[in-house]
């Protein structure tokens, strides 16, 4: 853009339009306490700090301006994590380090009821903390070990629809992935389009990195990528319902 202050004031919108809607409700009513003191708001700041921190570690010594570096680091990371698909760096050349951090933002994802794609970070902390609850259970049988967030207790009935939508997820990525990987000259290229399409972000590595394009895909697998696009940005459920319900009703015809 041509002006690293258009470059922080964008980078920082993307990042507050990953936080979950329902908080700037709480903001408006006034509930400083409550907004400040949300679990999954404390989680995707700490991903955010600690993500921006290491990719600054790793590349700033390829950087002579440092600040542009640090800059870069935050953008890259803020239009990942928020799935926004803006780029101001080409990251595909950046170290392996930093790249893998990236690579994993984007399927974090950001809050849950916020505009960004990915699994969202209230999933992956319920993931984690259920796989923390049963760890400790297998260590001690007879012991209860309840899950909190926010500080109330989650029934065990909720995880049921977790782990539902991540299989269905896992799923739809793995068969992405296999028929973009028929069409990429390597397997970054390939697993980075995949993750990049379903988890809505934009770009992704070597190929379809931030100076490259999704142009030389087939129609079918362009077909297919914005069939996944959708999917990943109504979080599955609505696009697998459409297609079993219209499946079930052509059966009764």
């Amino acid at each position: 853009y041509n002006s690293p202050a258009i470059e922080w004031v964008i980078g920082s919108f993307m990042l507050f339009f990953g936080i979950n809607f329902n908080l700037f409700y709480l903001l408006l009513m006034r509930k400083f306490k409550m907004f400040f003191e949300d679990e999954e708001l404390h989680w995707y700041f700490g991903i955010v700090f600690l993500s921006v921190l290491f990719i600054f570690a790793n590349i700033f010594v390829s950087y002579q301006d440092k600040i542009k570096a640090l800059r870069d680091s935050f953008f890259s990371v803020a239009t990942v994590i928020s799935t926004t698909g803006f780029g101001t760096a080409d990251f595909s050349n950046w170290p392996p380090l930093s790249r893998g951090i990236l690579f994993i933002l984007m399927f974090f994802g950001g809050m849950a009821g916020s505009t960004a794609g990915g699994v969202k970070i209230s999933r992956l902390m319920m993931c984690l903390k259920g796989a923390t609850s049963e760890l400790k259970r297998q260590r001690e049988p007879g012991r209860m070990v309840p899950v909190f967030m926010n500080k109330k207790p989650v029934s065990q009935n909720a995880y049921k629809p977790l782990f539902g939508y991540m299989a269905m997820y896992f799923l739809i990525f793995v068969v992405l992935f296999l028929i973009l990987a028929n069409e990429t000259k390597d397997f970054i290229s390939a697993i980075s389009a995949s993750t990049a399409i379903f988890n809505n972000i934009g770009p992704g590595f070597n190929q379809v990195g931030p100076s490259g394009n999704y142009l030389f895909f087939s129609p079918v697998a362009k077909l297919a990528m914005s069939l996944a696009m959708i999917a990943g940005r109504l979080e599955i459920w609505p696009v697998v319902a459409l297609f079993y319900f219209k499946k079930r009703s052509f059966k009764h015809i």
